[in-house]
């Protein structure tokens, strides 16, 4: 496919369509020599070089980890533009409108896995960086970054930044509109209680969202699934269950009632900390299930730069005495803050701004994004404010006019980036 300045729809919507069609889940059974995670990422990185080679790019491969497509002068100092390849599974297929991986155009939206998260705005990224080539002076070049495990493990980045060099600055297209400047830490672990002869609870064990179904000693009560880093969207079918029954002689569910269904935000667990620009802490319970030697209650706690890893997990293991369990930690991710006054803040605002017509403000999110291995990034775009492009769930959309509109908008940014000294 070759590029064309005059048919910028066109070029994204078939470029987008055939990462689309690929089901690039994590799939370790088929991993090989060049595909660490599977053939299905594999092909994705395949598909996405030849597009690029298609336009102009210089493209590379690192291990089948990432790849990378390049435009403007040869330089070792670069612009970046950070997104990823892997989606995650598409799940109840009865639930899906469409084939979910196909990209289905319908009421001028798009819908199919990854059209959001990350396939359509990196192609957006890729085709604005063609064009900044096209029409523009460049004194830095433009890679932009495709990693093959933002869905689970972050290796990709880690490979990657061991055989190239840091960006000057750059961006993920993997966030929101209008500057996520922005995005808080994250600590997944585990409260392991002791085992309680006369409690059984069961729930599914995953990190991604609250629990929302939960069976303890036979009685199951139910509630809205919400992303993990979003807990107070929903009410936590826990919570229902103890407002329902109660926690009666329960260690681990009294903790919960005394110790976390009060907020969302960690005071009952001594950890709440606000930050004027980023907001309070988070906290979602992930899962409760009894084992053969204990029981296991899994936590999201999502955290500003105001606090610390080490102070929450400090501030835990000292009510664990109390209440009698250990702490586990099992994942985390440091906090991203680049401050508003940062040149490459004001080179977003401006590009946004001229785009939009509207003032670009900087925010705060609990997800995270590429942005975070940048020693200067940040996520900007492709998602805008009052949109609700449900990424990782049943029917994830993208407006065709939004993709055209971030790209407008990537384009701006890039010419500014790029020109720089």
């Amino acid at each position: 496919m070759k590029f064309n300045i005059d048919k910028k729809e066109e070029n994204i919507l078939c470029a987008t369509a055939k990462l689309v069609s690929i089901n690039s889940v994590r799939d370790l059974e088929t991993r090989e020599e060049n595909a660490p995670f599977g053939k299905g990422i594999r092909r994705a990185m395949d598909c996405f070089t030849s597009i690029a080679k298609g336009w102009g790019f210089r493209v590379g491969d690192v291990d089948g980890y990432a790849v990378y497509a390049e435009i403007g002068p040869e330089n070792n100092e670069h612009i970046g533009v950070l997104g990823h390849l892997d989606v995650v599974e598409a799940g109840d297929l009865n639930l899906w409108h469409s084939d979910p991986f196909h990209l289905d155009r319908r009421n001028g939206m798009l819908y199919g896995r990854g059209v959001n998260d990350d396939k359509g705005p990196l192609i957006a990224a890729l085709w604005a960086a063609r064009a900044v080539y096209e029409t523009s002076e460049m004194n830095l070049p433009i890679r932009v970054i495709a990693g093959g495990a933002e869905e689970t493990t972050w290796e990709c980045m880690t490979h990657y930044f061991e055989h190239h060099p840091q960006p000057v600055m750059g961006f993920s297209p993997d966030g929101n509109f209008p500057i996520v400047n922005g995005e808080m830490g994250m600590i997944h672990l585990r409260l392991i209680f002791p085992k309680e002869p006369d409690f059984k609870a069961k729930s599914e064990v995953q990190f991604s969202y609250n629990c929302s179904d939960i069976t303890i000693n036979g009685l199951r009560t139910k509630s809205n699934k919400v992303l993990s880093r979003n807990p107070q969207r929903s009410d936590h079918a826990i919570f229902n269950w103890i407002n329902q029954y109660g926690f009666g002689g329960s260690l681990v569910l009294r903790t919960i009632h005394d110790l976390i269904q009060p907020d969302y935000h960690g005071k009952g667990l001594g950890i709440d900390s606000f930050h004027e620009e980023m907001g309070n802490c988070n906290v979602c319970i992930l899962s409760l299930n009894s084992q053969d030697d204990d029981t296991v209650l899994d936590l999201d706690i999502r955290y500003p730069i105001s606090t610390s890893e080490e102070i929450i997990i400090n501030q835990l293991i000292k009510l664990g005495e109390s209440y009698q369990f250990e702490v586990m930690p099992l994942k985390s991710r440091k906090p991203l803050y680049v401050a508003s006054d940062h040149p490459l803040i004001k080179a977003l605002k401006d590009a946004y701004q001229t785009v939009m017509h509207e003032e670009a403000h900087c925010i705060t999110k609990g997800g995270a994004s590429y942005a975070r291995v940048m020693s200067a990034g940040v996520a900007f775009g492709a998602t805008f404010e009052g949109e609700d492009p449900q990424p990782h769930m049943p029917n994830e959309k993208m407006p065709v006019a939004s993709l055209m509109k971030a790209t407008d908008i990537y384009i701006e940014s890039l010419k500014t980036l790029s020109s720089s000294q």
